[in-house]
């Protein structure tokens, strides 16, 4: 899930300095919970950004 968060961030979400992306933090576990959204069933990821 890490990899697959980490994938979806990059295409995203990017660092402050130019040419750099937003990881998951890894000294943290993110916390995993499941949703329904728009009707389907999710997966939702909270955590720490680096």
């Amino acid at each position: 899930m890490i990899k697959m968060r980490d994938s979806i961030g990059k295409l995203y979400i990017h660092g402050k300095e130019l040419n750099t992306d937003m990881i998951t933090e890894e000294a943290y576990a993110p916390y995993f919970s499941n949703i329904v959204l728009d009707y389907k069933k999710a997966y939702e990821t909270k955590g720490t950004w680096n």
